[in-house]
């Protein structure tokens, strides 16, 4: 088996570490946001890879339940800062529902087979979906609020714009991984997994970006 350290040093992870450094330099902007949480969310994600390559390198090849855990636990903090972030009553309890939706799919998934050697595929494509939906509802709250709409003062509008690159490449990417090698080609599966790298790297870029370039928040929200 190839060694996985390389991946370390790849473009794809090393936007992922820049995105979330400058995330935290940056804290100070939309710390009394609802979307604060978007800094323990990034630094998530690159504790997960990190060990995921890790773990692979030294202990076992096969870190599926590090991303398994990483997955549902990434759902749940994100789905907690929309609901923070939406206001209307109607759209919050929508968000639950859904939200409680997807652990029961993930439940399920656990049950079914085993968590610790196979990826929870199915939970992760509800989650994906849902995520969707709870990022429109963000938009929609963005948009509303906003007076005179700024992209310079919408740090959460380019937040979710990201996110939503990234949820919406990553429906067709789960499907088509979770399909037999003899359906599609090696090449097929190297190549959506690039497209992939590609669009993370874009939507890391546009955090980085937005981070910077963007004024405080100044949405008012739950920020706990």
């Amino acid at each position: 088996m190839d060694s996985l350290l390389p991946h370390l040093y790849s473009p794809y992870y090393l936007s992922e570490v820049a995105a979330a450094v400058t995330a935290t330099v940056f804290f100070y902007k939309y710390k009394n946001s609802p979307i604060w949480l978007i800094m323990p969310i990034l630094w998530m994600a690159v504790i997960a890879e990190t060990s995921g390559v890790l773990y692979v390198e030294f202990v076992y090849p096969n870190n599926n339940w590090i991303f398994n855990i990483y997955g549902l636990l990434f759902y749940a903090v994100f789905y907690k800062m929309v609901y923070n972030f939406v206001k209307d009553p109607m759209r919050r309890k929508i968000i639950i529902i859904l939200s409680v939706a997807v652990l029961v799919v993930y439940i399920i998934n656990a049950l079914v087979t085993d968590p610790l050697y196979a990826a929870l595929t199915y939970g992760k494509i509800a989650g994906t979906v849902v995520m969707v939906v709870h990022l429109m509802y963000a938009a929609i709250e963005s948009l509303k609020s906003a007076r005179v709409f700024d992209l310079k003062e919408s740090l959460p509008i380019v937040v979710f714009a990201g996110y939503l690159l990234i949820e919406l490449t990553l429906i067709p990417v789960s499907l088509i991984r979770n399909m037999d090698l003899h359906i599609w080609s090696l090449d097929v599966y190297n190549g959506v997994n690039t497209i992939l790298g590609v669009v993370l790297i874009i939507a890391n870029s546009i955090f980085i970006i937005g981070f910077i370039w963007t004024k405080p928040s100044s949405h008012k929200g739950i920020t706990s």
